[in-house]
């Protein structure tokens, strides 16, 4: 039997976690000071975990108040400055707390080969490529900026089992970017506007591929408003 720290006396405990008796006031108030005590330390632990690596997900697992619900939520967004998220489970107390970084998913080999393909190409297409917008015919320098722009977009490239067209030079436009109110052809590319200098020649090309591949929705996905 364990004794109390106050009284000094044996006592059946009620909980592992027990250090006081419960005969006398003197004993049940040294015991409630002890867990409000042991409970600010895993709360104070949680926040400094909280403040070191804000970006993840926190498993709580014993009950809080709401006060320490909202203490708890106020360090974690003071740490985190509005990114990233934050999870407790059921409104749990960080008795024990993990914080599990979230990961970016690891690219496989083909995805690292196509990405690397299509840096090496848009080296060599802007080497031998004109520095202006096919959209408006304006030239890159002083506010405007240019981008590069796929006609066929690398989703629908994936999509319709030609992933080598990302990186096809045939595929890549330079539209100018948004500046200030106005609207880039970059912008408007995205947008399907058929009012581009460059409508003709990119419809040109998606037929041409939808010949290639024997599918004719690409071009309906491009008219699409």
């Amino acid at each position: 039997m364990p004794r109390c720290k106050t009284c000094r006396e044996k006592f059946v405990a009620e909980d592992f976690n027990q250090k006081n008796c419960k005969e006398n006031q003197e004993c049940i108030d040294a015991e409630i000071a002890l867990k409000q005590e042991a409970q600010q330390k895993r709360i104070d632990k949680a926040k400094d975990k909280a403040a070191t690596q804000p970006q993840g997900i926190i498993e709580v697992k014993r009950d809080l108040s709401p006060e320490e619900v909202r203490e708890f939520k106020k360090a974690w967004e003071k740490a985190n400055k509005g990114r990233g998220k934050l999870i407790l489970i059921n409104k749990k107390t960080p008795k024990t707390v993990s914080i599990k970084k979230s990961r970016p998913k690891p690219m496989s080999k083909k995805q690292v080969k196509i990405e690397s393909d299509y840096h090496k190409m848009l080296k060599v297409y802007d080497a031998n490529t004109e520095p202006k917008c096919t959209g408006c015919n304006r030239y890159q320098g002083g506010d405007i900026a240019l981008s590069h722009s796929h006609v066929i977009s690398r989703a629908d490239c994936k999509r319709y089992g030609r992933p080598d067209l990302i990186s096809d030079p045939r595929n890549i436009r330079l539209h100018c970017l948004d500046l200030g109110e106005h609207v880039g052809c970059h912008r408007r590319h995205e947008q399907r506007d058929n009012t581009l200098l460059d409508w003709e020649d990119k419809l040109a090309f998606v037929y041409e591929i939808c010949v290639e591949i024997e599918n004719d929705e690409l071009v309906n996905k491009l008219l699409l408003k």
